[in-house]
């Protein structure tokens, strides 16, 4: 599935053919473009829970404070660390310095990118080396409801996945070690039959968080651009990319040669417009590279050219309808890549190729399975039917990525 899933990435123009390095990605305009906007809509869900703001983190920290901070509840061993007068570490994550932050009772939000020294292999936008896309969110709750604040930051996430079109099943897991009492992970499943891991939601140990010199209960998310892929496998046919209409940059492309009245018409629909290419058939193409969900123009005769990319298909409409049309298409457009992207969740049931599934929670389990956690929510039929049976998630991996 990467391997396909790179070639996605490269064709639609939002990763580079030529990385920097193996596991450094050289992201184009357009993959900024996309990272921006699904940060943008986060944080919108976000600050329905408290108010947001942005609190980048140093992008070097010294090495012994960073681990007299976490060695109370692991070694980490996979940052990079340079060499110097006062040895530090490199772009490792934001969270000491999140809630040291003046941020009580505020979502801070820290979107540096990140260093990890992988040695697995790289897989594009999913598990790299320079993790681009990251979103770490840290709320420091000290006045308000604690449990009104970590069930709506749950259910911020669930609905930042149905924006992204992102079919989505919450596993409550065991506590981690001291450093989380409660988690939340978030999985959807891509069409090749794997699971992978899209969210972890932690409200974090109260004696780890003491040590870094917290006032309340943290309660810590965190998310990167692997999204942004999981997005381009399921919504994918044969031509190359879909985009879900909240995320494409462009919700609708236009031909240069389209006359000054259609222009006139989308000018007064609130709606993201771009110039295509000169060309209808050129246009054409390059929504259906890019993944921008529709193209109107030019008009003749009063109708006007409108294609959905969704289901690769073109109508004409008249004129003085196009600014309801459009509106209508692209809902259509999310309908027809949100059923689409459903129908690979129906057999969680049964096992993936990776060998995860839902089982009865008071099932036993096989030898060589791990159970990740209870399903306690999803956005699908299919997730909702196995939260309503009581499954937990099980896989032959101990932990999935």
């Amino acid at each position: 599935m990467t391997a396909q899933v790179r070639r996605l990435l490269v064709s639609s123009g939002i990763v580079s053919a030529f990385d920097f390095a193996p596991g450094f990605p050289a992201l184009m305009p357009a993959g900024l473009d996309l990272i921006e906007r699904m940060h943008a809509l986060y944080e919108a869900e976000a600050g329905r829970v408290a108010a947001v703001e942005e609190a980048p983190a140093d992008p070097l920290l010294d090495s012994a404070g960073y681990r007299a901070s976490y060695d109370v509840t692991h070694s980490y061993t996979n940052v990079y660390e340079v060499d110097g007068e006062v040895p530090a570490v490199l772009r490792p994550d934001g969270l000491r310095e999140l809630v040291r932050h003046d941020g009580t009772d505020r979502v801070l939000l820290c979107r540096n990118p990140l260093f990890r020294a992988e040695t697995t292999d790289a897989q594009p936008l999913i598990r790299e080396k320079h993790v681009w896309g990251v979103c770490q969110m840290v709320h420091q709750v000290v006045d308000g409801p604690l449990e009104d604040a970590w069930a709506g930051h749950r259910d911020a996430f669930l609905r930042f996945m149905e924006a992204m079109l992102i079919p989505t099943v919450v596993v409550e897991a065991p506590p981690l070690r001291s450093h989380a009492r409660r988690r939340i992970l978030t999985f959807t499943r891509t069409p090749d039959g794997r699971s992978w891991l899209t969210c972890t939601l932690y409200h974090l140990d109260d004696d780890f968080v003491s040590r870094l010199g917290a006032r309340g209960a943290v309660i810590e998310l965190g998310y990167t651009a692997k999204l942004i892929a999981m997005g381009v496998a399921l919504h994918q046919d044969r031509h190359g990319v879909c985009l879900p209409s909240r995320l494409a940059p462009a919700q609708v492309l236009v031909p240069a040669r389209a006359r000054d009245d259609v222009r006139g018409v989308l000018r007064g629909t609130g709606l993201r417009v771009q110039d295509g290419k000169a060309d209808w058939t050129a246009t054409l193409r390059l929504a259906r590279r890019t993944g921008a969900p529709l193209v109107v123009g030019p008009s003749a005769g009063g109708l006007v050219r409108l294609y959905t990319r969704g289901d690769d298909t073109t109508r004409s409409v008249p004129l003085g309808s196009l600014a309801e049309a459009v509106h209508d298409e692209l809902r259509r457009h999310d309908r027809v890549l949100w059923e689409r992207a459903v129908a690979f969740q129906a057999p969680l049931l049964d096992h993936g190729s990776d060998g995860t599934h839902a089982l009865p929670e008071d099932a036993e389990d096989a030898p060589g399975t791990f159970r990740l956690g209870r399903l306690v929510g999803a956005n699908t039929e299919p997730g909702l039917a196995a939260v309503r049976a009581g499954s937990a998630l099980v896989s032959d991996k101990q932990r999935i990525y």
